[in-house]
């Protein structure tokens, strides 16, 4: 039985009127003070037999002074046992305080009492005086008082965060922020659960250093994965603090759901990832397949497949998709999405648009069942369209500078640098299998003349029209480069004879004279060749290439509009 000590001098707002009367055999000081808190007087004997019942306390307790007289006071009041109260009667009260007890009505009702009992002025009085009153009435208030967890359960429940509070593993306290995140509809489902019931069995160890009930410092948040009371797991952090709660060692345990700043991060992650490939040079093809499974990985039960736009065609890079939507058919469309999964593939598509809004290719997803994308995969598949739009996007322009470092911007020929490569190679295989080859230096005949009267863009219009018609007239094996200007190198390679050289010198010349049309004018060019042959004419490229030029030189002098050999011996088998 739990008792509780006041003392005599608490106030007490009620005073009955037997408050008044005297007891003669009681210390007149401390009689008067518990005469004027207490509700009712009893006079009981050494033995504890009740002598004197007042009306107050009759009214008190619903029972009649002539039913208690004789009989023993602990009969009607339960009692300290003897040890816990300090007197020297053979009744265990004590003098000088109060004593909180229980009292049993009439009607079986047990109320709240208290009991004081004032030392009689002479040791040989046989006469006790009990002083009693009625407590119920303020116990309800005192123990609210009394209960020091009530602001602190308050400020839990009224805190936005998840708190939880537990002792020996077991949950003792939960606030509504906790229960949601945990899935549950009220703390009553989860009290008394075990805190290790909601944790993913990995992070048990981490879990159970964190927040030992012997540990005094908090911990700082740490990363984890729970499970709410449904089993599906989230990504959580919590923290975790020691403190008394109801008197006892306890876990204050705060955890928040961070399984969206997870998703985020991991896409962050899953950007720079993609991004360090573009950067550091990587094949598109895997550039675009890290982008498929980048989807795959965030979009659960869906397929991701990315084509790229070559024409009106299409060439499937990532992915493993049987039948893309056709996007030429609807190329602005945003979103295009099939309505019936019996007629149309269930697809969701979008095109890949570049920095100039061209369509360069499309990006699709197709899911295990006709549904539309959630708004958090429309998120995630706009920032992939975006980076596959960077990735082919820095190819192309990657490609673009690698084909301007070898080649010509206006004519897409082949340039010098390109050209010398070309001929060093041909001179290898020449000494490799003793096979010849020529070298021809072709000029323009008066192109500057076309630039003079019909301006420069006239003149890149003639200069690429010439390109494609020397193109044109050359074997597949043949290089030709645009030197500049009006200035062209070709290579003939697998030369059989000097008779073979001049059928193709002649058809340049022949291609070169046709007549060019540049804005509604016509246009009447002509040039002039030199030709050197290896190995006769040189046996090194720079030497093949200045004997060539000096042979262009004289095809110039002699009339222009014709070819001739830098070797007089293959000038005079021309002629012959």
């Amino acid at each position: 039985m739990h008792f509780a000590y006041r003392s005599a001098l608490s106030p007490k707002p009620t005073t009955s009127p037997s408050s008044q009367t005297a007891v003669n055999d009681g210390n007149d000081h401390e009689s008067m003070i518990f005469r004027s808190e207490c509700d009712g007087v009893i006079q009981i004997s050494q033995d504890g037999e009740v002598i004197s019942f007042d009306k107050e306390s009759e009214v008190m307790l619903g029972i009649r002074s002539e039913e208690v007289i004789g009989k023993c006071l602990s009969d009607i009041i339960a009692l300290p046992a003897r040890g816990e109260c300090n007197t020297g009667a053979r009744m265990n009260l004590p003098s000088n305080r109060w004593l909180q007890c229980h009292a049993n009505r009439a009607n079986g009702e047990i109320v709240s009492v208290e009991l004081a009992m004032a030392l009689p002025r002479a040791e040989s009085s046989s006469v006790l005086t009990v002083f009693i009153r009625n407590v119920a009435g303020t116990k309800h208030c005192t123990d609210e008082s009394a209960d020091s967890t009530i602001p602190y359960r308050q400020l839990v429940e009224l805190s936005p965060e998840a708190i939880l509070v537990y002792q020996h593993g077991k949950f003792t306290l939960l606030n509504q922020a906790a229960c949601r995140l945990l899935g549950a509809t009220c703390a009553s489902d989860l009290l008394g659960r075990e805190i290790f019931d909601f944790v993913n069995e990995d992070d048990h160890t981490a879990l159970h250093a964190s927040t030992h009930e012997d540990n005094p410092m908090p911990s700082p948040f740490i990363e984890q994965m729970w499970r709410r009371d449904d089993g599906t797991l989230f990504h959580a952090e919590m923290a975790a603090m020691p403190l008394l709660y109801n008197d006892a060692p306890a876990v204050q345990v705060v955890v928040r759901d961070i399984t969206e700043r997870k998703r985020l991060e991991s896409i962050q992650q899953g950007q720079n990832r993609i991004l360090n490939l573009v950067a550091t040079g990587s094949p598109l093809a895997e550039i675009l397949t890290e982008i498929a499974s980048f989807v795959e990985a965030h979009s659960p039960q869906c397929v991701c497949s990315i084509r790229l736009l070559d024409g009106s065609s299409f060439s499937q890079i990532a992915g493993t998709s049987a039948d893309l939507p056709d996007i030429s058919a609807s190329p602005t469309q945003i979103q295009l999405r099939a309505s019936n999964i019996v007629s149309d593939s269930p697809w969701s598509a979008q095109p890949i648009i570049g920095n100039a809004a061209q369509v360069l290719g499309t990006f699709a997803c197709r899911f295990n069942e006709s549904r539309n994308p959630s708004t958090e995969e429309l998120n995630l598949y706009s920032i992939c369209i975006r980076l596959a739009a960077i990735a082919i996007e820095s190819r192309t322009l990657q490609e673009r500078m690698r084909f301007l470092a070898h080649h010509d911007g206006l004519t897409r020929l082949p340039n010098r640098f390109l050209f010398k490569e070309y001929l060093e190679l041909a001179l290898c295989n020449a000494q490799r299998h003793s096979s010849p080859f020529a070298v021809f230096f072709l000029d323009l005949d008066k192109f500057k003349e076309i630039n003079d009267t019909l301006g420069h863009e006239a003149g890149d219009q003639v200069l690429r029209e010439i390109a494609g018609r020397l193109r044109g007239c050359l074997r597949h094996t043949d290089k030709i480069a645009r030197m500049g200007g009006d200035e062209f190198y070709i290579l003939i390679d697998n030369l059989t004879d000097a008779t073979y050289a001049r059928g193709v010198a002649q058809k340049l010349l022949d291609e070169v004279s046709r007549t060019i049309h540049v804005n509604r004018q016509e246009c009447r060019l002509s040039a002039s060749i030199g030709i050197a042959i290896y190995p006769g004419d040189g046996m090194d490229s720079q030497t093949l290439l200045r004997n060539a030029d000096s042979a262009m030189y004289r095809a110039k002098e002699l009339g222009k509009d014709r070819f001739r050999f830098y070797l007089t011996i293959n000038d005079e088998e021309i002629a012959a």
